[in-house]
């Protein structure tokens, strides 16, 4: 089971500029720490982990996108038994 993830994004996204994403979330559970994490831009992929067991319990993830556009991010858990959890954020660029 995944609890409520956390998003933070930079204030601004500069045109053409990478920036960080990072995402913290909790997993009350030691047994079923096995899950993937997805992340799309516009719907389409641009990273993805199977996230297990050598993990934290608590895992942290950092990863970039880089950008010439305004569109929808958006980035699912989905743990081994099928729970299910996505966050979308619109992105603005400038």
């Amino acid at each position: 089971m995944i609890i409520q993830p956390v998003v933070t994004l930079p204030d601004e996204i500069k045109k053409d500029e990478p920036f960080e994403i990072q995402t913290l979330f909790k997993n009350p559970s030691d047994r079923n720490r096995q899950f993937d994490v997805t992340a799309r831009f516009n719907e389409q992929t641009f990273f993805s982990a199977k996230v297990n067991d050598g993990f934290s319990v608590n895992p942290y993830l950092s990863f970039f996108l880089k950008t010439s556009e305004s569109g929808v991010l958006s980035i699912i858990w989905q743990d081994q038994g099928g729970q299910r959890f996505e966050i979308e954020k619109q992105l603005e660029v400038s």
